[in-house]
């Protein structure tokens, strides 16, 4: 009803409640705390008696129920059993002196029971699925500091705020949480509990020797930024980790104050920015204005001499030449080994050293197969793909060493940029 005060009216219905059926799905992602108050409420041994069932939907069970006897939602038998009880025990209902239906057959109870089953039955999740689940998605550390620790690198000179946050944390931080995803970034089984800092960064020093833990300065530049509330800053220093070559960037996502344990908590997530899959092209790829390429689109193969070629590739110390035409357009990529053997099957044929300077990329071309080789070595990609576009795009030919990139991957558009097998491997 509207206007009377809500609690006052529960209060008063639930003194004259016979039964109280509680319908108790998931403990996590629910407040239930307004229903525990309605069945205490219920309950009271001062308010007339009330039959209470709880009618128990998945393996979580209500604390302050844990030890009575409860109707399990997914058993035909549990539900045959409580509608019985329902039907004819005298007790369900106290104030109505008797049973409901005392003289109710046991097939009618089998019928009502079933249909109870099967309405639930569509309601409710399956079993596998019907518990609520959660899982970091990434490495991460949750780090502990005292606070005394903390207030004192809050409160230190700026100047030396970063020295003094990495001497506190090293000798006074412990990692209080941490899945086995993250002891493997540092070639453990587990993180044992309360795992000391100075321990893990030990860890990782003999895993990794002569390394600078760069990724641990960041971490305790992030958790000083955080012990004043500031934004941390993520820097590009990436922990590799121990077993193998993936590489993670530390980042503060949250932190805690704890008052009453007198401690701050530290959520240090390690992010994989370096996956295949994450990197753009663009940012790997040498821009076209940087590339040592040759324009053939207007002397065509016979304006370029093999030897003058070389030259260029020794003066450039590349392996390999790009070839476009007059717009830009990739056309071929000349592999230097190439040219060579070509050159070494004519001096044994005995060219002479004045027609083997005449040689011309159209005498190469003219050898059987070799055309067609050059212009299948090389694949194109758009401005939009990633590193992991252009490994698929090398695993189509078993000679792909080179990819282009265009603006939307047309082999009939511009050339914008340029990557080697050796690009995917290296960083620039």
């Amino acid at each position: 009803r509207f206007g009377p005060n809500l609690n006052a009216q529960l209060r008063q219905t639930l003194w004259k409640t016979d039964a109280l059926v509680l319908v108790f799905t998931a403990a996590e992602g629910e407040d239930w705390s307004y229903c525990m108050w309605e069945c205490g409420a219920a309950a009271n041994p001062d308010t007339p008696a009330t039959t209470l069932i709880v009618l128990q939907c998945w393996r979580d069970v209500p604390r302050p129920f844990a030890d009575d006897l409860r109707v399990n939602a997914r058993s035909l038998d549990d539900l045959r059993k409580f509608t019985k009880q329902l039907l004819t025990d005298v007790t369900f209902f106290p104030r109505l002196g008797g049973a409901l239906a005392p003289k109710v057959e046991q097939e009618t109870v089998n019928k009502a029971a079933t249909r109870l089953h099967e309405s639930l039955r569509a309601v409710l999740p399956d079993t596998e699925d019907g518990a609520i689940q959660q899982w970091p998605t990434w490495p991460y550390l949750r780090i502990e500091l005292p606070m005394a620790q903390a207030d004192e690198i809050k409160n230190a000179q700026e100047a030396g705020r970063q020295t003094k946050a990495r001497e506190l944390i090293t000798n006074h931080g412990v990692v209080v949480e941490g899945g086995e995803r993250t002891a493997e970034l540092f070639g453990l089984a587990n993180l044992s509990p309360r795992h000391s800092i100075r321990e893990l960064l030990r860890t990782w020093t003999e895993k990794t020797p002569g390394a600078e833990p760069l990724w641990f300065n960041s971490c305790c530049d992030q958790i000083a930024a955080g012990a004043m509330r500031q934004f941390p800053v993520i820097r590009p220093a990436t922990l590799r980790e121990a077993n193998g070559d993936a590489e993670f960037t530390p980042a503060l996502s949250r932190t805690r104050r704890l008052p009453f344990a007198k401690v701050m908590q530290f959520d240090l997530y390690f992010y994989n920015l370096n996956d295949p899959r994450a990197v753009p092209v663009t940012s790997r790829m040498l821009p076209v204005a940087e590339v040592y390429l040759k324009n053939i689109g207007h002397t065509g193969p016979g304006g370029v001499t093999l030897g003058g070629l070389l030259d260029d590739l020794k003066r450039v110390g590349k392996s390999r030449v790009p070839l476009v035409d007059a717009e830009m357009r990739a056309l071929y990529v000349v592999h230097r080994s190439m040219v060579d053997q070509f050159m070494l099957e004519r001096v044994r044929a005995g060219v002479t050293r004045r027609d083997l300077d005449e040689l011309t990329l159209a005498d190469l071309f003219a050898e059987p197969g070799l055309q067609e080789m050059f212009e299948s070595s090389f694949a194109v990609v758009g401005e939009q793909a990633t590193l992991a576009d252009v490994r698929n795009e090398m695993a189509k030919g078993r000679d792909i060493r080179d990819v282009f990139v265009t603006t939307s991957g047309k082999r009939n558009e511009p050339v914008k940029g340029w990557l080697t097998n050796v690009d995917l491997v290296s960083k620039r």
